[in-house]
């Protein structure tokens, strides 16, 4: 593994995502960037998202049996039952419109001719489906954003998340990323606030590392408790204490004696997570407790 020493220099990234951003684009730098890859609308999303905009408290989008798309239908209250009425339904499978006769079909199409063009819904229909399909919306750009300042060493510093402290050596890689998330999705903002490299930038990010690094561990434990000795289960928590012990270290050069607490914490779950190995018998040479 290789040793990184996190200095005192660094900001807090926060974020205000609007509208959507096209996933290529995005997908690229952050394939550039050796990070994970953000996943875009497809093409069933995109339809449902798209009629979603004809729904109200009356009208609902409902999925088709089939599996290939979906019809809006139309809730009446007679009084005495409930009636449901189909308005339209719609589909895509590579252009092509299919259905039953006697139904009002639509079909969205990506890149081809339906043969609906002077079809009015379909035109509305059409023009919403391409605005999503392949773009990626607000909330998978902020977990984007968020799986970036991660693999890129950064803390939380609010225990529910939104508000991030990033080493000054990775703010160039994250600007990359915050760069093509602003231009693509209209109205965003990714802020980066400098901070001082005084002792309250370390006692803030001590705390966060300690709620983050404590808390984790501490599910960790109850795993073991609870009695999740399965062999998946096992790797996964193996796999987990690897990037808890790897984060620990990554700071242990900035904050010193201050680590030393989280570290005892993470050789204790580590020990029992030994011990939860041998007993299903598992092999162990894969994970040992290395924390110096």
């Amino acid at each position: 593994m290789q040793n990184v020493s996190i200095k005192f220099n660094g900001a807090l990234v926060l974020w205000s995502i609007t509208g959507t951003a096209e996933g290529e684009t995005v997908n690229t730098k952050l394939r550039e960037l050796g990070l994970p890859e953000a996943p875009t609308i497809d093409t069933q999303e995109a339809l449902r998202l798209a009629m979603h905009k004809d729904s109200n408290r009356r009208v609902m989008v409902r999925p088709l049996s089939q599996g290939v798309g979906y019809a809006l239908v139309e809730e009446k209250d007679t009084g005495t039952e409930m009636e449901y009425q189909e308005v339209y339904r719609a589909i895509v499978v590579d252009g092509s419109l299919v259905g039953m006769p006697g139904r009002k079909i639509v079909s969205c199409s990506v890149g081809a001719d339906s043969g609906l063009s002077n079809n009015k819904l379909y035109q509305m229909l059409q023009a919403r489906f391409d605005s999503l399909y392949g773009r990626i919306d607000a909330t998978r750009l902020g977990s984007c954003l968020t799986n970036a300042v991660r693999s890129m060493g950064g803390v939380a510093v609010r225990n529910r998340g939104g508000v991030y402290w990033l080493p000054e050596e990775r703010l160039e890689g994250f600007s990359e990323v915050a760069q093509v998330v602003e231009e693509g999705a209209r109205g965003s903002s990714v802020f980066r606030v400098r901070t001082v490299a005084d002792e309250q930038t370390v006692k803030l990010i001590t705390a966060s590392l300690d709620h983050e690094v404590g808390t984790e561990a501490a599910r960790i434990q109850e795993e073991l408790m609870g009695g999740e000795l399965g062999e998946r289960a096992i790797e996964t928590r193996q796999r987990r204490l690897g990037e808890l012990q790897s984060r620990v270290e990554e700071y242990e050069g900035m904050l010193g004696e201050r680590m030393s607490s989280l570290k005892s914490r993470l050789e204790e779950v580590g020990m029992a997570q030994v011990v939860a190995e041998l007993t299903t018998g598992t092999d162990t040479e894969s994970f040992t407790p290395n924390i110096r």
